[in-house]
């Protein structure tokens, strides 16, 4: 299958993008819980994960940063709001909330190549023979 490697990228960004941004719920229902603490900031700690994230990613998938760059922050993204629109309706800042999540993929993008050119320098550097 040709585009196998593809869809596995995109299903592991989405994932790891879900467990970043979700990781309190996932230890609430493990039984864990985390005091919450109200941030005013619209980039948080799990901002900073998911740039890590993106560059393993990118690092992992050298032929596909730009779909785990994307996915990483979409996937998540799409999945929780469409469970808060069926739950509540379509929020009234959505269009600014879209431009928002435009521009807050660009750094994760940008490290997904980041990665990728890390794995592809490293994999094209002829090895010293002993």
């Amino acid at each position: 299958m040709k585009n196998a490697n593809l869809y596995k990228a995109i299903s592991i960004s989405i994932f790891l993008g879900l467990f970043i941004t979700k990781w309190k719920w996932v230890f609430n229902f493990i039984g864990i819980n985390f005091p919450e603490s109200p941030s005013e900031s619209i980039i948080t700690h799990e901002y900073y994960f998911g740039l890590l994230a993106a560059i393993a990613l990118g690092f992992s998938f050298p032929k596909h940063p730009t779909h785990c760059g994307i996915w990483l922050m979409f996937g998540p993204v799409l999945i929780t709001h469409t469970i808060f629109i069926f739950m509540h309706g379509v929020p009234n800042m959505w269009p600014v909330e879209l431009f928002l999540l435009a521009l807050l993929t660009i750094p994760y993008v940008i490290l997904s190549y980041v990665g990728s050119l890390i794995r592809l320098r490293l994999q094209s550097k002829p090895r010293s023979q002993v």
